[in-house]
C-alpha cells in the first residue's frame, strides 16, 4: 500500500487523488457565478472577435437565467443578465482571468458598458431546449464579423468557439465534466481517505474561509448582515457558536448578491455554498475557540462532504444547494469541531438533509442570505444535539433513509423527479415580477 493510501474493502483509496478532487472544485470569483459567467463568456467571444462588438446576443439556459435575472453585478450598482452581457462587451481583455474576471470592473468599464445598453445592442433570453442545464451562448457581432462562445457543464468551461462560423482552438478550458468526488468515493471513503492527508497541504482551506470572512467584513453597507450582528452580540457557548456561523454566512451572502466587490472562493460551482460551507464551520470554530489544527480539519471535512452532496445534486439544481450541500458540511465539520464519531456526524448531516431538503431554489438574490444564515445556524446546533444532546431524527423518516447514503439517494430523486415542475414554476414567477418591478 502505497503513502498517502489506505485500503478499504481491499482497494487502495488514494488521498493525493482525494486533494486533487478538493483543489479542482475551489475557485475565486467576484459576484454571483451566473452573471459572471455571462460576463466570462461574452468576453470570450470580444476577444475572439478582436474588436469591440456593436451586436450581443446571449442565450441562456432557464436555471441560469433565473440566477443571473435578479442579482447584483459587482461595481455597477445594477443588476440582472443584460448588464452582466453588457458589461462583458468591454472585459475582453481579461477573458484569460476566468471567474475572476469580475475583480477587473472599473467605473470606466462600468459607464462603456451602459452605453451598449442604452444603444439597445445588447439581447439577453433563455431557451428551454439547451443541451445543459448549465449553457451560455454569446454572440458578438461587428459589421460582418461574428464570434460565439458557449460555456457549458461548469461556469468557466469555454467548450466552443468561433470565429466567422470556423471553430477556433480553446486556449483556456476547463473540462465540462472534471474528475468528481461523488463519482469516486462515498462519504466515508472520503473521510477516511482526508484522514491520510497531513494538515499543511490543506492550509489552504483556512486562507479560503478568511477571504470569504473578508467579505461579510463591511456591515455598513449591509442591512441584513447588520441586523444579525446585534441580534447576535453577547452571546456565549454553544449559542455563540451558531449566532457566529449565521453572521458571517448571512453578511457575506448579502454582500455578494446585492453586487459589492467582495472576492470569495466558491466551492463545487457555487459562491454561495463556498460561504456557507467555509464559514459556518469558522463561525462555530471561533465560538469553540478551537485550534488552528482543529479548525483546518473541520474546513477540510465540510468541504468534502459538502462537494459530495452537490454532486449528487449536480451544478444546477431545484433544491436550494446551499441549504443541503453546504449546510450538510457545516454539520459534519462542527461534530469533527466538537470531537464526535462518525456516527454522530452522519446523524447531524441527516438532520439538516430531513429539515431542509424541500428548500426550493428560487434563483440568487439577497434571500439567499437569509436561507444560507438560517441553515448555518441550524446545522451548527444540530451538530451540538448529535455529539451533546444524543437527538438526531429517527431513521426512516420522509426523506431519511436507514443509511446516510439511502438518504443522499432519496435527495437526488427529489430534486430530479419530484421537483421537476419547480423550475418552470419558480421562472413564470420571476418573470410576473420582472414585468411588473417598478423602475
Amino acid at each position: 500500500m502505497s503513502p498517502g493510501s489506505i485500503s478499504r474493502g481491499g482497494e487502495s483509496v488514494d488521498s493525493e487523488r482525494l486533494l486533487r478532487i478538493i483543489r479542482g472544485e475551489l475557485v475565486e470569483t467576484t459576484g454571483c457565478t451566473d452573471p459572471g459567467a455571462i460576463v466570462l463568456a461574452v468576453a470570450v467571444a470580444a476577444q475572439a472577435l478582436g474588436r469591440t462588438p456593436g451586436d450581443v446576443e446571449v442565450v441562456l439556459s432557464p436555471e441560469v437565467y433565473k440566477n443571473a435575472v435578479s442579482v447584483g453585478i459587482p461595481g455597477t450598482g445594477r443588476r440582472g443578465a443584460e448588464q452582466a452581457a453588457a458589461l462583458g462587451v468591454e472585459m475582453a481583455e481579461y477573458a484569460d482571468d476566468g471567474l475572476a474576471i469580475m475583480n477587473r470592473v472599473t467605473p470606466e468599464k462600468v459607464a462603456a458598458s451602459l452605453t451598449h445598453l442604452e444603444q439597445g445592442g445588447v439581447r439577453v433570453g433563455y431557451a428551454g431546449d439547451c443541451p445543459d442545464k448549465l449553457y451560455i451562448q454569446a454572440r458578438v457581432r461587428t459589421g460582418a464579423e461574428e464570434a460565439l462562445a458557449v460555456i457549458q457543464g461548469d461556469y468557466d468551461a469555454v467548450s466552443r468557439l468561433e470565429r466567422n462560423g470556423r471553430e477556433l482552438p480553446l486556449t483556456r478550458v476547463v473540462s465540462a465534466a472534471p474528475e468528481t468526488l461523488a463519482e469516486t468515493f462515498d462519504i466515508e471513503e472520503a473521510l477516511d481517505a482526508l484522514e491520510c492527508i497531513p494538515l499543511d497541504e490543506l492550509e489552504f482551506l483556512l486562507r479560503a474561509a478568511e477571504m470569504n470572512k473578508a467579505a461579510a467584513s463591511d456591515l455598513k453597507d449591509l442591512r441584513f448582515g447588520g441586523a444579525l450582528a446585534r441580534m447576535t452580540a453577547g452571546l456565549a457557548g454553544r449559542h455563540a457558536c451558531a449566532a457566529l456561523g449565521k453572521l458571517y454566512t448571512g453578511a457575506a451572502v448579502e454582500a455578494r448578491m446585492c453586487g459589492l466587490v467582495r472576492p470569495i472562493t466558491a466551492i463545487a460551482g457555487s459562491g454561495n455554498i463556498g460561504i456557507i460551507a467555509l464559514l459556518g464551520v469558522l463561525g462555530a470554530g471561533e465560538g469553540l475557540e478551537a485550534s488552528r489544527e482543529e479548525l483546518i480539519r473541520a474546513l477540510a471535512v465540510s468541504t468534502v462532504v459538502t462537494i459530495t452532496v452537490k454532486r449528487i445534486l449536480t451544478r444546477m439544481t431545484n433544491v436550494c444547494g446551499c441549504t443541503v450541500a453546504g449546510a450538510s458540511g457545516v454539520a459534519a465539520g462542527t461534530v469533527s469541531l466538537l470531537g464526535g464519531s462518525r456516527a454522530r456526524m452522519d446523524e447531524a448531516i441527516q438532520a439538516v438533509l430531513g429539515a431542509f431538503s424541500g428548500v426550493v431554489c428560487d434563483g440568487a438574490k439577497e434571500s439567499c442570505a437569509y436561507k444560507a444564515s438560517a441553515t448555518a445556524g441550524s446545522a451548527i446546533e444540530y451538530a451540538f444535539f448529535a455529539v451533546g444532546d444524543g437527538v438526531a431524527i429517527p431513521q426512516g423518516m420522509g426523506v431519511v433513509g436507514s443509511t446516510l447514503a439511502q438518504t443522499l439517494a432519496n435527495l437526488g430523486k427529489l430534486n430530479e423527479q419530484g421537483m421537476r415542475e419547480v423550475g418552470s414554476c419558480i421562472l413564470e414567477i420571476i418573470r410576473t415580477n420582472q414585468k411588473e418591478r417598478r423602475p
